[in-house]
């Protein structure tokens, strides 16, 4: 069986805004910390390996966590979570533990990786 013609449709919109809405939260959350330890710098000054170092580590880390966000969203509504079970079928709920178990492993070891880069590129110790 497959996705329904809507759905297969809407969930590479849904991922893609997941993704990046937490990536854009992620980016201002670091800024602010980046203001804090070094006041008065603007946003044009953040440049260097600073600035990759946040946006794309920040992405690659909350990839994993936004998926997560989604599938327990997804998971709340019940005509979706049938249309899932139904789909990839084993039963109520063993595609969902499935999925989370493996997201929490690339959380773990990806995420968190990348979220120390992310962080050591919003403190900028060797600005100090």
């Amino acid at each position: 069986m497959r996705l329904p013609t809507w759905l297969r449709y809407l969930m590479p919109l849904l991922i893609c805004t997941a993704i990046f809405s937490l990536t854009a939260l992620a980016v201002v959350v670091l800024w602010q910390l980046h203001r804090l330890l070094h006041p008065g710098v603007p946003l044009a000054a953040f440049h260097g390996p600073a600035a990759p170092l946040v946006f794309f580590s920040s992405f690659l880390g909350v990839m994993a966590p936004a998926l997560m966000v989604l599938n327990v969203t997804l998971h709340a509504i019940p005509p979706m979570r049938r249309i899932f079970e139904k789909e990839y079928g084993g039963g109520p709920d063993v595609a969902y533990d499935k999925s989370m178990k493996d997201l929490r492993k690339m959380a773990l070891l990806v995420g968190l990786p990348c979220l120390v880069l992310a962080l050591v590129g919003a403190v900028e110790p060797w600005a100090f």
